[in-house]
């Protein structure tokens, strides 16, 4: 008896600290939507923004750094692997506090609060991201992403939090999603 109460001691500061950051999201512990995680390059804006696979998750590394970490199960790290968001079944990313973050399908992402798409994913590689007014430009094109409908889903699961990050929250009014950061987003766009 005397052996469980340090245990039981030990859980309860456990998960008094687990708790004490911020909320990650709901179904983050059983993680949403299947990736298949391929090795892949992404080449944006003079960038080479690299998908390593490293067994059940993979790294994103930008001109040499670990950015973010993504798994199989559709959960998105920053650098230091803490919870930033997870992508469900139905393409909601969801953030820390629940909080929606966008729509990201295998071929379309739409950013939170718009019913059309932001970006979208030739099963070729192109990945196009179009403006306000529907105009679009190229953003680039993927490597080693064609070899499934989940590969595809996980390499624009990448380009999104990216494009996101770097430009995202001026475009919809709301603010960054970084990776060590998450905003109070809110609404609806479109699915996969």
């Amino acid at each position: 008896m005397k052996r469980c109460l340090p245990v039981a001691g030990l859980l309860a500061v456990l998960t008094a600290t687990a708790c004490g950051g911020s909320k990650p999201p709901a179904r983050w512990a059983e993680g949403g939507a299947p990736l298949h995680l391929v090795s892949a390059q992404w080449q944006h804006k003079g960038e080479l923004v690299d998908l390593q696979v490293r067994g059940s998750f993979a790294e994103v590394v930008i001109d040499g750094d670990v950015e973010w970490v993504i798994d199989r199960v559709g959960r998105l790290y920053d650098q230091d692997q803490k919870p930033v968001a997870v992508l469900e079944a139905d393409g909601r990313l969801v953030g820390k506090k629940d909080e929606l973050l966008g729509i990201v399908g295998s071929s379309y992402a739409a950013q939170p609060g718009r019913a059309s798409a932001w970006l979208a994913l030739s099963p070729e590689g192109d990945l196009i991201k179009y403006a306000a007014d529907g105009a679009a430009e190229p953003a680039g094109r993927w490597v080693g992403c064609n070899v499934s409908v989940y590969a595809r889903h996980a390499c624009l699961l990448v380009a999104y939090a990216i494009l996101w990050d770097q430009e995202g929250a001026s475009n919809s009014g709301g603010a960054a999603v970084s990776p060590t950061t998450v905003s109070p987003l809110g609404g609806i766009g479109v699915g996969r």
